[in-house]
């Protein structure tokens, strides 16, 4: 039965997000500067509505991970409706940060925050879902297989998610080959 108490490792993982905001402020900062191109003006509020953007995203992935761990295990009563209201919840947060840059800024996807962080969200799925595959190799490869709910749902959700980003970060790339 999933409790409140198991979402501690959320609170863990969004921990390694945090330093993520001021280290991209400062990245792109440094690339402006060495490429001699001018500081986008708005850089600074961009950063943040782009990392807020990007933890609803994570939080709906986590969400979603733990509903289809307890569609898999048929237990939706307990643990599923935790994962749908932590999806929902992180759904809402990057649904108002996306309306907020269409919104206030221009062409926001294409501007090297908005590359940035989608590239940095590429690589941290990619990583979660490698970590998931292999962990759920040694699980059903073992001599004592256990439950491999856990990394299964991961796997699947985090593959998905890096395959559609992939699509949508390489698409515009695509279209200007045409």
């Amino acid at each position: 039965m999933l409790s409140m108490m198991s979402l501690f490792p959320l609170v863990n993982f969004l921990y390694i997000l945090i330093p993520l905001g001021p280290l991209i402020y400062i990245f792109i900062k440094w690339w402006s500067n060495r490429e001699s191109k001018p500081v986008d003006p708005n850089l600074g509020i961009k950063v943040i509505i782009h990392y807020f953007k990007t933890l609803g995203y994570h939080i709906s992935l986590i969400g979603l991970s733990l509903l289809l761990i307890n569609l898999i295990k048929g237990d939706f009563d307990s643990g599923g409706r935790i994962g749908v209201g932590i999806m929902i919840g992180g759904g809402l947060v990057y649904l108002v940060h996306l309306l907020i840059l269409r919104r206030f800024f221009t062409d926001s996807d294409y501007t090297i925050t908005g590359r940035v962080y989608t590239a940095f969200n590429l690589i941290f799925v990619g990583l979660v879902g490698i970590t998931s595959m292999v962990i759920l190799l040694v699980i059903i490869l073992g001599k004592t297989p256990k439950e491999f709910e856990v990394p299964l749902a991961f796997l699947i959700v985090y593959l998905i998610a890096w395959i559609l980003q992939s699509w949508f970060f390489y698409r515009p790339l695509l279209n200007k080959e045409k």
